[in-house]
């Protein structure tokens, strides 16, 4: 077997045993947040906060609302802003009758 030909041989042979043997590290395992909780506060302006104590990740609260005036007709969503599991995420409407909230979770 000629040196070329020998060399391309050794060649290949590294190359697939290191791909046999490459070690990749596992992401640390993950869970979306969990335990989570609201409360909504009502004054001249309402406030709806949301938390979550276990799990990783981040959540925010989602809340879905219209004006109490029938003249302003219409339903809208507001988002919170993201925050980690411990966190709160908070969203302020003034004047609405709330329909529902939720906590988005990634």
């Amino acid at each position: 077997m000629n040196i070329a030909k020998r060399s391309a041989s050794i060649c290949a042979a590294v190359l697939l045993t290191a791909a046999l043997f490459q070690v990749t590290s596992a992401s640390p395992a993950s869970a979306i947040p969990s335990s989570c909780g609201t409360i909504i506060s009502t004054g001249p302006s309402t406030t709806v906060t949301g938390w979550c104590t276990a799990g990783t990740g981040e959540f925010r609260i989602v809340v879905n609302w219209k004006f109490a005036n029938p003249q302003l007709p219409g339903t809208y969503t507001t988002y919170g802003e993201w925050a980690p599991v411990g966190g709160r995420s908070t969203v302020v409407v003034v004047g609405p009758v709330i329909i529902g909230t939720f906590i988005q979770r990634r």
